[in-house]
């Protein structure tokens, strides 16, 4: 009884012990995602556009942005469309995280509004008790370090700023090499605050001789792209670069990187 009326679904009537029904929740769902240039992101919409309509219900899709690129802006398109979906009484919400910042601001809304929501691929905030659903990243890393395998590099790194904490990918990761008797170890996963997870990267490859990097999404992707050519490297004659999840179309260098989207409608 205490879940749905925290929901909105029942509302007691004072001193009577009767709980009503005041307003049917709509055949409705809402999600949230940071854009659709993101191959990951399409194909999460679709995969949930057809699960929803094979159960009856319609979606109502915001794709955030940032207009002008201020995360002020973006948060505000987010509240307005929590609030539409409250007054429509939709039956739930899948939201895609867009900015540490944001998230827990963006998440108390939703509870403060009453709609039921489920995390998709939060990879920032694991201990928070809250429904949430990941997609697994084991597929995507086999995938990447099979492809740089078989060019003919043997010593691979993962880079990601600190922010990221995507521990399970690093897991992953080091799990995928050890599985092919790869060199592997702390040293092969490179990490840290504002741009010092590139200086890190570049020492790493320097000093360790890594000829190849695979990048957790694509906005790290293009990150280290600039920072590896500003250090006189070549992608991908010196510097092989994978990136997870996808590259956007038409994004100046997105030819000279290899990619791989997890298969959103198997999983």
């Amino acid at each position: 009884l205490a879940e749905l009326i925290r929901d909105g679904l029942l509302e007691p009537r004072r001193r009577s012990g009767v709980y009503v029904q005041d307003a049917p929740r709509r055949m409705l769902l809402g999600v949230m995602v940071p854009n659709m240039v993101n191959p990951d992101h399409t194909g999460l919409v679709e995969a949930v556009s057809r699960a929803a309509a094979a159960r009856g219900y319609a979606v109502s899709l915001l794709c955030r942005g940032n207009p002008d690129g201020s995360y002020r802006k973006g948060e505000l398109v987010q509240l307005q469309f929590i609030d539409r979906l409250a007054e429509w009484r939709a039956a739930g919400v899948l939201a895609c995280p867009t900015s540490m910042t944001l998230e827990p601001r963006i998440r108390a809304h939703l509870r403060a509004r009453g709609l039921r929501y489920v995390a998709v691929n939060d990879y920032w905030s694991a201990g928070r008790d809250e429904p949430r659903v990941q997609v697994g990243q084991e597929a995507a890393m086999r995938m990447a370090v099979g492809h740089l395998v078989g060019l003919g590099h043997r010593r691979l790194a993962l880079w990601q700023e600190a922010g990221d904490a995507w521990a399970g990918l690093a897991d992953a990761f080091l799990a995928e090499l050890a599985r092919r008797d790869l060199p592997h170890g702390p040293g092969h996963v490179v990490g840290g605050g504002a741009d010092e997870w590139l200086a890190a990267g570049l020492a790493a490859v320097r000093a360790g001789g890594m000829t190849a990097v695979v990048a957790p999404y694509a906005m790290r992707a293009y990150r280290i792209l600039d920072a590896v050519r500003g250090a006189g490297l070549r992608v991908p004659a010196d510097l092989s670069l994978f990136c997870l999840g996808g590259v956007p179309e038409g994004v100046p260098g997105g030819a000279d990187l290899a990619a791989t989207v997890n298969p959103l409608a198997a999983l």
